[in-house]
């Protein structure tokens, strides 16, 4: 049988099920970590989450994480930096990580 047995369309040569389910769970794994932990920002800085736009692939991850919602989504992520706390979460998540947070 071509493509070997138990194998269904678009499953040769190591795409495995599992794969996607993997990163499933991971992300799961990130987002309960992150809504299940407080905001935590340094004594004394201004800390604010700056995207490289050129960079940003508009995925939108960062947008359903984002807490205090400051990061709204056209074809790239933007971040609203009178809302942003700095708290990191939209970093954690950022599979392109072009999301860095900076003392403003």
């Amino acid at each position: 049988m071509p493509g070997g047995a138990g194998k269904g369309p678009g499953m040769g040569r190591g795409e495995g099920r599992g794969l996607g389910i993997r990163r499933e769970k991971g992300l799961n794994r990130q987002l309960n970590r992150i809504l299940n932990n407080p905001v935590q920002q340094p004594e004394n800085q201004n800390l604010k989450a700056f995207i490289d736009e050129k960079e940003c692939i508009g995925c939108g991850i960062c947008v359903n994480v984002c807490r205090v919602g400051a990061i709204t989504m056209n074809s790239i992520a933007k971040i609203d930096l009178d809302k942003c706390t700095g708290c990191g979460d939209c970093i954690d998540v950022c599979p392109k990580k072009v999301i860095s947070l900076k003392v403003q």
